[in-house]
This record gives structure tokens, sequence and C-alpha cells, in this order.
């Protein structure tokens, strides 16, 4: 770093008897001064002259020659003085020094040391006027720091470290935040608790597993600070500030998991929370930390502090700033000298971050609880609905399926049975849809502003059948099985599942298999020797999450590896056992979330798109195990495909724009809707007429009508 200094030396010599020294110092920079370099690092460039004892201006000129000349050869290292333009005729001194010396000296005080060498070149110019072998020399001597500068100086440094390390810890939630938004958003979450994971299960493991990766970070923190040496967190204040990393530790990952429901998307959630919590644990407490100190804000901080405290990160941050300054204290906040364990200091922060740990996992526990119950969406406004009834002109099967249900509602036994399931969306963002309720008091919204995805569906499906859902992207294929596996609820009507209604999601959940339109893996996960993926579900999950729940959907661990072992064979995944899931192909995904859902040999499984992606052969392989395994069993499965539907089918749904438009077997659809068949012919010319005749004969003139003709080629319909 450069340092610069200006400097402009003024002298006048005139004639008189009595020799005296003026000294006029400017701390001010003029415009026209040149301003150069000092040297590097503050040191200045030191230049010897020999000058003519008789002839002050010769030595001055002589100076300011080598100095511009070193300035042109070697910029770097001048120091620089200014000299105003003037040639050595206009002052002719020979012989006489003069009786009085009058100097005057500018220097920039932006350069440390400007003043005293300014003062010491003039000093030496003055005096080397008189005897050139005088000289006077300079030096700085720092005077030795009090024991009050000394405390000071180490609390200072202790709030700055304590400032830093608060910058660091907000960087710890943000990979927590991002994995439960992303087991939400992959539904990796929701495959568990289809799969049967309790919640409280899943809960209690995340926070295990997730404490044993935070504490780390937070001993290494204390360890780094020990390793520099903070004597504002060594000896006494070591217990309070240990404490104090381990704490937040605990504190802040219930803390996220409770943020986590704010977002949807898992790279959003990254960014966002990594600002919000850089803003409460490291900027929030800064400024409560400065308004302690003003007077007339010190009452109004209380009351922030206290609502601040609702956040771990800053609870954790006020902590260490509190540490540094204990033996100064703040009047009416810290009394002066108080201990590190003082209520004032570290204890009301450290017992608030103790509730926190409690208090947030027991809060998360209870967002998972309500966030089942339609009631709370509809308290509330979230749980949208269209004001008028949905009129439909419907066909004459779908409206007698409608009609059979409602009739016959408690005498069906049927496993799936769907009454009037509607599901409709707003096109406002949940913090507006919030916003109309809360602060407007306004429960309406337009019809405009609504997607219905799903129109008022009902039919049933009984044992030992293979429902289809026939329809394009769109259609509400997968938000109805979205709703009857728990993901949504649905904004009227209702399912029941094996007579159990789907808002009992935790009894309904053990009797479903689900495997998603989206492969839902953990893509770093392995088929274990020679466990099937499920048995992360089952054994590290249940393991790591709860410890306490051994039996998945009423199986034995025995009754578990042989089931594995069993769909590991059946869908041909053995060369697979031990490589991670995001190496697999597509069609090896699909059957490995085929196998997911069959874990447990649940009464009703819902497949949607299950042979997407996957080869011809693979895709009836495919075919032929779900139906060799599908006769004791309820069974809906969506599609785009009607080749696939005729395989597996019993009966088909078409659906269009979240209707049911069509209802019935493939054989019933494609005598009401179908236009027949066509048959390609490859026929000798002179046997073209003979065969229309025989098949006009045999189905009628008027339902055999010949497409083309032309050469071999033969196509009819």
């Amino acid at each position: 770093m450069e340092i610069y200094l200006e400097l402009r030396i003024f002298i006048h010599l005139c004639h008189g008897i009595q020799k005296k020294l003026n000294f006029y110092f400017f701390f001010f920079a003029f415009d026209f001064l040149k301003k150069v370099p000092c040297g590097y690092n503050g040191q200045p460039y030191e230049q010897e002259a020999k000058p003519n004892t008789t002839n002050s201006y010769y030595y001055l000129h002589t100076m300011k020659n080598n100095l511009l000349d070193i300035s042109t050869k070697s910029p770097h290292k001048y120091i620089g003085f200014y000299f105003p333009n003037s040639s050595s005729s206009t002052y002719s001194y020979t012989g006489n020094v003069s009786a009085n010396i009058n100097i005057g000296a500018a220097c920039n005080v932006s350069a440390y040391h400007g003043l005293p060498i300014s003062l010491n070149l003039a000093s030496n110019v003055a005096i080397k006027s008189i005897n050139s072998n005088a000289y006077i020399q300079a030096y700085v001597q720092p005077m030795p720091l009090t024991s009050g500068q000394t405390q000071a100086i180490a609390r200072i440094k202790g709030m700055i470290q304590g400032s830093y390390l608060a910058f660091g810890l907000a960087f710890f939630p943000v990979s927590i935040m991002y994995n439960i938004v992303q087991e939400r958003e992959m539904l990796t979450k929701h495959q568990q608790l289809v799969s049967g994971m309790n919640s409280v299960a899943y809960w209690l493991g995340a926070l295990i597993f997730d404490v044993i990766m935070v504490l780390p970070s937070c001993l290494m923190a204390w360890a780094l600070s020990a390793i520099f040496n903070s004597d504002v967190y060594q000896h006494s204040a070591q217990g309070p500030f240990v404490l104090n990393l381990l704490l937040y530790g605990f504190s802040i990952v219930p803390f996220t998991y409770c943020f986590s429901w704010v977002f949807e998307r898992a790279q959003r959630a990254q960014y966002v929370s990594l600002l919000i919590f850089l803003f409460v644990g490291y900027g929030i407490p800064l400024g409560t930390f400065i308004m302690d100190f003003i007077p007339s804000t010190r009452h109004a901080n209380k009351y922030i502090k206290g609502v601040c405290r609702l956040s771990p990160s800053y609870a954790s941050t006020m902590t260490f700033l509190y540490l540094s300054i204990r033996d100064w204290g703040i009047e009416g906040v810290i009394p002066a000298k108080s201990g590190p364990w003082a209520w004032e200091v570290s204890g009301e922060n450290l017992v608030t971050m103790v509730i926190h740990f409690f208090g947030y996992f027991l809060l998360a526990l209870a967002i998972e609880y309500v966030s089942t119950i339609p009631e709370f969406y509809s308290f509330l406004g979230l749980n949208i609905d269209v004001k008028d009834p949905i009129v439909e002109e419907l066909d004459s099967d779908v409206a007698a399926e409608q009609k059979r249900i409602r009739d016959n509602r408690n005498e069906l036994h049927d496993p799936i049975v769907l009454c009037g399931l509607r599901k409709v969306y707003s096109r406002k963002s949940v913090l507006s849809l919030l916003w109309r309720k809360w602060v407007h008091s306004d429960d309406n919204i337009n019809d405009q502003d609504l997607v219905i995805a799903v129109k008022d569906i009902w039919y049933s499906v009984p044992v030992g059948q293979v429902f289809g859902f026939l329809g394009v992207n769109g259609a509400g294929k997968t938000t109805t099985l979205s709703m009857l596996s728990g993901r949504f609820l649905p904004s009227n009507g209702t399912a029941y599942i094996n007579q159990t209604p789907i808002s009992n999601q935790l009894q309904c959940r053990r009797m479903i298999g689900y495997c998603p339109q989206f492969d839902a893996l953990f893509d770093e996960h392995n088929i274990l020797n020679p466990l099937f993926a499920i048995h992360i579900y089952t054994y590290i999950y249940v393991y790591l999450y709860a410890c306490i729940d051994t039996i998945v959907k009423g199986l034995s661990a025995e009754e578990i590896q042989a089931q594995t072992n069993n769909l590991v064979t059946t869908l041909t995944l053995d060369e697979y056992v031990n490589k991670p899931a995001g190496t697999y192909s597509g069609g090896n995904k699909r059957k490995l979330s085929v196998a997911l859902a069959m874990i447990g040999n649940p009464p009703i499984v819902f497949l949607d798109e299950p042979s997407s992606g996957m080869d011809p052969v693979s895709r009836r392989h495919m075919w032929d195990f779900i139906s060799q395994t599908m006769h004791h069993r309820a069974v809906i499965l969506t599609t785009h495909s009607m080749e696939e539907c005729e395989a597996l089918c019993h009966r088909i749904g078409i659906m269009v724009l979240g209707q049911l438009r069509c209802l019935g077997t493939a054989q019933r659809l494609k005598s009401r809707y179908g236009k027949g068949y066509q048959l390609d012919m490859d026929v000798d010319p002179g046997v073209q007429a003979d065969l229309t005749n025989v098949l006009q004969a045999e189905f009628g003139q008027t339902n055999v009508i010949v497409l083309e003709s032309h050469g071999n080629s033969l196509k009819i319909r």
C-alpha cells in the first residue's frame, strides 16, 4: 500500500544580525500541491544531500533536482517535494547565510507519519544551512499500553471474533434447510410416510442425524477460538462459550424444520434462507447491540430483543457479544464486572436456546399433524373451492357409476371408493391468500383466479380389479392419486380406503403402496447386499429416524428380507444390488419404485405411470409382474397408453380436463367410441375383390369399407 505525502517547503533568506527560525505547519492539503507516494509501508525514501553551507538555495535546488530525477526513474520510491518553479538566478546568494530563516511546511495528514516527517525535513534544511555536518534524526517510539487499553483492545477483538463466529454459524442451517425441502419436493418424504414411516419417527430421526452433523462444526469453531487465543472466550468464559455453541447446534435444527414449511423449492430455500439467517443472526444482533449503548433507544430495544430471541441465531450471537464486554458492562443492560454466567450476559440466552430445542421440535410435529387436517387449511383460508356446484353433462356410464355410489354408499365394501373428489387450486400465491384472509377479512376469490384440477369424481374399485386412468398430461390423473395417497387434501368430497376416510392419513397409509410419477429415490443409496432399497427405508431410516419402529406394515425383519430377495429376483435387479440408484437407467428406476410400492403386501396399490421410460421388453416384463401380483389387491394405474390399459386394466376411466368423461371396460369403450378395426393386407390383386365380398357378406356391406386398394396393398375398415 502506498502512503501519500504532500510537502511544500518555503525558505526565505533575509540579511540580518539575529538568526531566527519560524515554522508554519498547515494541516490541510492544497489542490495545487503535487501528491506523490511516500514509499512502501509508509517508509519515506531517504535522499542524502551535501549542500554548500554558504548557499542554502543551492542546497534546496539540488535536492529538488535529485528527487525529481529519482521520481522519473523510480516513481515507486520517491517521497516527493514540491518546489515553486524558479531558476537559480532568482535567488543568488554567494557568501553570507541569512540572519532570519522562515520555513513553511504543509503536509497531508492522511499519511500516518506525514507531520513528523515534514517537521524533520524542514528542521534539517534549517540546521544544515548553518552547519552542514549537523542533522536531526527522528524516531517513532509508541508509548506502552496501559492495562485499561490492553483490556479494551481484548474486548474489541472479542466482539470482532464473536461477530465472525456468528457470520459462520449462519451457514450451518442452510444445508439442513436444503435437504428437508428437497425431500419434500422430490416426494422422498411422502414415499417414506406412505410406506409406513411414522411422522414422529421421521422428524426424530432427522433431528438426531442433523444434530450429529452440526455439532462437529460447532466444536471446530471452539477449537479455532482456542487456537487464536481469544482472551475474552478463555478461562472463566470458556464454559458459557462452549455451551453456547452446543446449544446453538441443538436449537437451530428444529427451528430450521419449522422454517422449512415456508418453501416449496429446495434451490430457492437455500438462497433465501441464507440471506435470512445472515440478517437475523448477524445484522440484527449488531444493530440491537449498538442500540444498547444509546440511552434513548435502550427501553424500546428490550422489546425488540425479546422478539428477536425467538431465533436461536440471534440468541447465540448476543451471547458472544455480551461475553466480550462483560467487564465494561452497559448501563441499564449489563452491570459492570459481571461474571460470564450472569443472567444478563449469557444465562438468559442459554436458557432461551434450551427452550428453543424442545419448543420448536414440538412445533414441527404440530405442523406435520395439522397439515393433514382440512379444517386447519379452511381456518387459514387456504382450502380453496368454487362457490357454485360444478354442473357438467356426464356420460351415461359415468352418471350410472355416480348414482350407484350415491345410493349404496353405506353398503359398499370396495377397498377404494371416491365420493365427489375435487381439487381446486388458486392462481394466487399462499401469501396473497393469507393477506386477503387475515388483513382484508375477505374470503371471496374470483372464479377466474381458480383452477379446477379434479372435478367431482365418483367411482369405486373392488378387490382384484385394476382400474386404469387414461389421459394426457394435465388431465388430473396424478392429482387424484396424490389426494388418495395423502399428499394433497381435497377441496371437496372425500374418498375411503377400506372404509377409512382419507382424512385419517395415519391409518390409510398402512394400507397403501404408492409408486409416484417421478422416482422418489435417493440417488446416492445402494441396494445394500443384497437388500433392496426398501432396506434404506426400513432399516437405515427407521433406526436413524426413530430407533423404535422395527416393523413396517406389520412385517418383521425376516419377512422384509424374504420379500426383498423375492422382489429383486422377480424384477431382474440382481446385478444392480450394489450400485447407487442414481446410476440406474430410467427403466430400472421405475422397477425400483414399483417394488417399493409392493413392500409389505399392501391391499391397495397406486401406480402412477409405472412403465414410463421402459423399453418394450422391460415394459412387457413389468406388465407380467403387475398382472401376477394384483389378484388380491385393488389397484389404480395411470397411463398414457391404451395398449397398457388393455393389457392390465379391468376397467378404464378416461379423464379430460379433470373430469371423468368415459368409464367402462376396454371392449365397452371400443364399442361405444371406436371406429372398428382397420386391416392392412398384402394380397394379390386378383383376389382382392373376392376377399372384400366375403367380409361384406360376413359383417354387412355397410360395415366393411375399402379405404385403399393399390397394387398388392389393401386397407379395409
